[in-house]
């Protein structure tokens, strides 16, 4: 009698379980047909855009790849077919090519600002400011790169590419720490300073050829220094003699249009850089005229 009034209680709990487990299916909410985005979704004027949509989610295209696909070129998801992304975004990466976010849309070469984040083009901005001087419209020199204020990322998602404050970190490089100096970027005020590109150099007597001293006029030669607002782009703070005297400071002085005898592969009789490589490329380029 024992084992039936055990057999007995067991099957009664299981009844109330079942019982209990429907009525609480019946409540269960069902998951929610396959969304689309709303009018304007493809519209870059509109709010429902999705790179709008994209940049409130700190730019994360996790989601995206849930429905067009690990690599964006559309998949099919309950008899419906997705989209793919690779037909606007045309770039190596799709969607996660450089200029999608910054930069020229229509140009992948074109990956820096103007066009920020925020879609500003005012050189004003500190998101744009003198990017285009640097990268695509320099006269001075032509070996500044992305790479020379920032760890160039390897893909969207790398290390310190997406902060929470959607701001570039700034890490000098190449060019720019030339003879080992140690720039500084002020957010506060937007300045450079401490830069090797804006005069922060000395070249020594004593490490130049016996020929070549009589040149000096000290035991160094140096540059300006000079400190540069990065969002004031007028024209005023990369003219010939800001970055370093003419001639530089140590110097034996010389007027402009004499510099060619000695650097005419850098430099022509009118004072014009004929040679932007040999620039600011950390080395003093010297080449007398036979």
């Amino acid at each position: 009698m024992k084992h039936y009034s055990i057999i007995y209680i067991v099957a009664l709990i299981a009844g109330f379980i079942y019982v209990g487990c429907s009525d609480i299916n019946e409540d269960i909410n069902q998951p929610p047909a396959l969304g689309i985005h709303a009018e304007g979704i493809s519209n870059p004027n509109s709010t429902a855009f999705h790179g709008e949509l994209i940049a409130a989610n700190k730019y994360s295209l996790k989601q995206c790849q849930q429905c067009h696909g690990n690599n964006y070129s559309g998949a099919s998801i309950g008899g419906s077919n997705i989209s793919s992304c690779t037909s606007c975004h045309t770039g190596n990466n799709g969607p996660e090519t450089c200029n999608t976010c910054h930069g020229d849309f229509a140009d992948p070469t074109r990956s820096a600002p103007p066009r920020a984040l925020n879609g500003s083009i005012e050189t004003t901005y500190p998101g744009v400011g003198a990017h285009s001087k640097h990268l695509y419209e320099n006269d001075l020199a032509n070996n500044i790169r992305c790479s020379s204020c920032h760890t160039y990322p390897q893909s969207l998602n790398a290390d310190g590419h997406l902060g929470d404050d959607i701001k570039a970190e700034i890490i000098f490089g190449r060019v720019s720490i030339t003879q080992g100096v140690t720039p500084i970027y002020n957010f506060a005020d937007n300045k450079c300073s401490n830069t090797y590109c804006h005069g922060n150099f000395t070249f020594r007597s004593v490490s130049t050829a016996d020929s070549l001293r009589y040149i000096y006029t000290d035991s160094i030669m140096v540059g300006n220094n000079k400190i540069v607002v990065w969002n004031q782009v007028d024209g005023m703070q990369a003219t010939c003699g800001s970055c370093h005297n003419l001639p530089p400071t140590g110097h034996f002085p010389h007027t402009i249009d004499n510099c060619w005898n000695c650097h005419s592969e850098v430099i022509d009789g009118d004072g014009n850089i004929i040679d932007q490589t040999k620039h600011i490329n950390g080395i003093a380029n010297i080449k007398y005229l036979q």
